[in-house]
């Protein structure tokens, strides 16, 4: 699972065509990003375009990202309401996102 604006970016990935030849992506809509055909021929393949398309789905938005929670982690904020109970504390219970730690 990805995000819209990682859709944009996948051709810079390390092995990006690769994990969308050989993966099924499940892309989450991002406010104000929704790749279209037109862009992804820029960088992709005609065969894997339509792929890549069909890879977005019209879930339900919030404005939030995974970095922005990994950052409040590593802040030291609490944001157990931004998802599952037990995926909060496992994030806890791994130190995962610790200070100091790269995002």
């Amino acid at each position: 699972m990805i995000g819209a604006d990682s859709l944009e970016q996948l051709h810079t990935w390390y092995e990006g065509e690769r994990l969308a030849v050989e993966r099924e992506l499940i892309v989450y809509p991002r406010p104000g990003c929704s790749p279209d055909a037109a862009a992804l021929r820029r960088f992709w393949p005609e065969t894997l375009v339509p792929k890549l398309m069909a890879s977005q789905h019209p879930f339900e938005t919030f404005d939030v990202s995974s970095t922005d929670i990994r950052r409040r982690i590593s802040d030291g904020e609490k944001v157990d309401n931004l998802m599952e109970k037990s995926v909060y504390e496992y994030i806890l219970r791994k130190h995962l996102y610790q200070m100091n730690e790269e995002l």
